[in-house]
C-alpha cells in the first residue's frame, strides 16, 4: 500500500498535487532535481549497507555536493512558513504554497527518508567527518519538523474524512459526518463498555488481526459483513457509540503506525479495520435510508391524518388516489 496512492483525494482538490507534470509551484526546483538526488542518495545508501568504501568514497562528494542546491536550499520555505505560523502568520496564504501528493510533500519525505537511511547505515568517519554528519542531521531535523507543523496546520484546516486513507476509512468517515447528527440514536457510557472496545483502545495499534477481529465481532455482529453486524452499537452515534469509536480507536490507530516503513502485522491490522469500516459504512447508508424511508412515511401518515381530521369536520370525505 503507497502512502500517496491511499491518501489520494476523491476529487480534484488545492492540496494535492497529482505527480511531477502537476507539480505545486514552490515545489518545483526541487522537483526538477530530485531523481538525480535519490539515485545518488541511493548509490551511496547501498555503498554502506555493503561497505564498499570505494564505491563510497566516490559516491559521496557528488551527494555533499548537491545537497544543499538541490534539497535544502529549494526546501527552505518550508521552514520560513512553518515559523510563520508558529507564529501566528500565514502569509502568502497557506493554499498558495502547500500540496501534498507526488508533486509536494510526499515527494520531500520520499527523498527525507532515504537521505535518513543512508546516514542510518553508517558512513565512516574518515570518509565523512561526524562533524559533517552531524550538521546534515541537523538540517534534517529542522525541515523534519518544520514540515510536521505545516502538516498539523493542514489537518486542521481540513476535515480527515477527506484525506483518510482511501476505501472503508474515508469513505466512512464520510458518511458518518452526514448521518450522525439526525439519524443516529446516542449511545451511552454503558453502551460502550459493553461494546468491549474499550479492551482495545488503549493500543489499538499494537494488536493482533486476529484480535481486532474478535473485538469488532463482539462490538458491531461482525468484523466483515454488514448484514452481519446485527448488534444495535452499529448504528449508535455519540462519544460513546460511533465517534467514540472514530476517537478511541480508527484515529489512534492510523495516527500511531509503527516505525517501520513495512510491518506485516500492521499492514495486515490496517486490512481489517479499513474492511470492517467498509461493512459499517454500508450498514450506516441502509440504516440512514431505512430512518429516511420511515420519516417519508410518518410525515405522510401524518399528513393524512390531518387531512381526515379537516374532512370530518366539514363534513367532506377525504379522497385518496
Amino acid at each position: 500500500m503507497k502512502e500517496n496512492d491511499s491518501g489520494m483525494p476523491s476529487e480534484k482538490c488545492w492540496w494535492w498535487s497529482y505527480g511531477k507534470y502537476t507539480t505545486h509551484p514552490p515545489f518545483q526546483p526541487f522537483i526538477s532535481t530530485k531523481e538525480f538526488l535519490d539515485n545518488l542518495a541511493g548509490l551511496v545508501q547501498n555503498a554502506a549497507v555493503l561497505r564498499t568504501k570505494v564505491q563510497m568514497s566516490a559516491m559521496l562528494p557528488a551527494l555533499l555536493h548537491q545537497l544543499d542546491p538541490w534539497f535544502f536550499a529549494p526546501l527552505s520555505f518550508i521552514n520560513e512558513r512553518a515559523a510563520d505560523l508558529l507564529r501566528g502568520k500565514d502569509t502568502p496564504a497557506f493554499e498558495t504554497w502547500f500540496a501534498l501528493g507526488d508533486g509536494g510533500l510526499h515527494a520531500v519525505l520520499e527523498t527525507m527518508d532515504m537521505l535518513y537511511a543512508t546516514l542510518r547505515h553508517g558512513i565512516p568517519a574518515d570518509i565523512l567527518p561526524m562533524s559533517k554528519q552531524t550538521e546534515i542531521l541537523r538540517k534534517l531535523h529542522e525541515l523534519t519538523r518544520s514540515t510536521l507543523t505545516v502538516l498539523t496546520h493542514f489537518r486542521a484546516m481540513v476535515g480527515r474524512e477527506q484525506w483518510a486513507p482511501a476505501g472503508g476509512f474515508r469513505d466512512f468517515l464520510s458518511v458518518y459526518q452526514q448521518s450522525r447528527s439526525d439519524l443516529l440514536r446516542e449511545a451511552t457510557l454503558d453502551d460502550w463498555l459493553k461494546s468491549g472496545l474499550e479492551d482495545i483502545a488503549e493500543d489499538v495499534e499494537e494488536r493482533e488481526p486476529e484480535e481486532l477481529k474478535q473485538a469488532f465481532t463482539e462490538a458491531f455482529g461482525d468484523s466483515s459483513d454488514d448484514a452481519l453486524m446485527t448488534q444495535p452499537f452499529a448504528t449508535l452515534g455519540g462519544e460513546y457509540g460511533l465517534a467514540g469509536f472514530v476517537e478511541r480507536i480508527v484515529i489512534p490507530f492510523l495516527d500511531n503506525p509503527p516505525p517501520s516503513k513495512y510491518d506485516s502485522r500492521y499492514e495486515k491490522s490496517f486490512e481489517v479495520l479499513a474492511t470492517c469500516l467498509e461493512a459499517l459504512t454500508h450498514k450506516l447508508r441502509k440504516f440512514g435510508k431505512k430512518k429516511s424511508n420511515a420519516n417519508k412515511r410518518s410525515n405522510t401518515d401524518q399528513k393524512e391524518s390531518a387531512k381526515a381530521k379537516k374532512s370530518k369536520s366539514t363534513g367532506k370525505p377525504t379522497v385518496r388516489y
